[in-house]
């Protein structure tokens, strides 16, 4: 979008998107501290911080306009990253957190086929909001403003939606299972004796 909106080079885009990537990690490493202690509540931390930093590229957008620079959007996407990668990692641990045993093998599939389907639809739909507001752009500059922050409005507004739907998660993540338990409660002690006897 910024090479599009703005006449960044490819190199200069990446760059200018590196701290979101540095944020990721960093909300990544937190988030599988605390997943044990606050349970879904990090994921609403991180929804959260994610809208807090779009909001900021937002104001970033409206103060400076076509002006923007990297070192403008640094922070905003170090804060946006982090609760992005702090909503990646206890995500699927928390939603399956009620699953029974016998249907985490079928419910993992279904998950993972509707996160797969919901990135490719939100890419796609957020990609077309943009370019439809932007149309054709023959030189980059302050067209690109306008469509760029009614585009974060949309995600907002999604982010808005997926906290709402937070409170319907469990609120924890499933227990870890012992496999020497799971194969039948046989205490560790009396599993080494069976097999220093047979």
């Amino acid at each position: 979008m910024v090479q599009v909106g703005l006449g960044f080079t490819p190199w200069h885009s990446a760059l200018t998107t590196v701290p979101w990537a540095g944020g990721a990690f960093i909300g990544s490493a937190l988030s599988g501290m605390l997943m044990g202690a606050l349970g879904r509540r990090v994921l609403q931390i991180g929804l959260a911080a994610e809208a807090a930093g779009l909001a900021a590229i937002g104001v970033v957008l409206h103060l400076a306009g076509a002006h923007v620079g990297t070192v403008d959007l640094i922070a905003p996407m170090l804060v946006g990253g982090a609760g992005m990668g702090m909503v990646f990692v206890p995500l699927f641990d928390i939603i399956m957190g009620h699953i029974a045993p016998h249907e985490t093998g079928s419910a993992a599939g279904v998950l993972q086929a509707v996160n797969s389907l919901g990135m490719a639809i939100g890419v796609a739909g957020i990609g077309a909001i943009f370019f439809g507001l932007i149309g054709p752009v023959g030189r980059p500059g302050q067209a690109f403003v306008s469509p760029a922050e009614w585009t974060l409005l949309v995600i907002l507004a999604l982010l808005g939606a997926a906290f709402a739907l937070t409170f319907r998660l469990p609120r924890r993540a499933r227990e870890a299972v012992d496999p020497a338990s799971a194969a039948g409660d046989v205490p560790a002690g009396d599993t080494v004796m069976a097999a220093a006897n047979s």
